[in-house]
């Protein structure tokens, strides 16, 4: 009965004749789910962070070449966002190891509800460092400055304790700031740490001087 049989399933058909020349038919076969999952299981590893479940670093820049290649032959612009957790340090040897999962694992979220077009792609780098490559329209702003309000909200990082990290936010833009990945990851990257000279927790566009700072309140005790 092949309606008890998994999903997956391998088949292999033989046509021959019999004796009297008439077609006959000899077919196999295999279910395959438990190497199918095996697999996808695989894959999520290779390409996915094990805490947050965002791509990883090597997997989105091999997704950012592609969006690049897809800009140049479309004349598409594109945004790549470096963003560093400015607080995450702090709660991490305050409040545990645990919590500083909790504060990766809820700044994820709180990036994906923001970004949450198919092609936006939302990576952890690493530690606290995340990247965001989105097709760029008229409301990037508007996104960028939504994200850090969010990322500023409170996290219960434990029973009854509430804390939060803030973020800085470096943006690249293509064409306008380079063309390859390399240079817009840098350019993103020189951008961020401008915020952070600038006294952290605000955003900043490659080449400008201005770091747009959010104002975020301590956590009610």
């Amino acid at each position: 009965d092949l309606h008890t049989i998994n999903d997956w399933l391998h088949v292999i058909i033989a046509a021959n004749c019999d004796e009297q020349g008439q077609p006959r038919f000899q077919c196999l076969i295999y279910d395959i789910s438990d190497r199918k999952k095996h697999e996808e299981q695989m894959r999520r590893r290779a390409d996915f962070d094990h805490l947050t479940g965002l791509h990883n670093r090597a997997a989105s820049e091999k997704l950012l070449e592609g969006m690049l290649s897809h800009c140049l032959s479309d004349n598409a612009q594109l945004a790549i966002l470096m963003i560093d957790l400015d607080r995450f340090k702090l709660i991490n040897d305050t409040y545990g190891h645990d919590a500083g999962d909790k504060i990766l694992v809820e700044s994820a979220n709180r990036m994906r509800r923001i970004f949450i077009r198919e092609e936006d792609v939302v990576a952890r780098l690493g530690g606290d460092e995340f990247m965001i490559v989105a097709y760029t329209d008229a409301y990037l702003s508007t996104m960028v400055k939504e994200l850090l309000e969010l990322i500023n909200q409170p996290v219960e990082v434990v029973t009854g304790s509430y804390d939060f990290v803030g973020a800085s936010i470096g943006i690249a833009l293509f064409p306008q700031h380079g063309c390859s990945a390399d240079e817009l990851i840098n350019k993103a990257d020189q951008a961020m740490y401008q915020v952070k000279r600038a006294g952290r927790n605000g955003y900043c566009i490659s080449g400008s001087q201005e770091v747009m700072l959010a104002k975020a309140e301590p956590p009610a005790a």
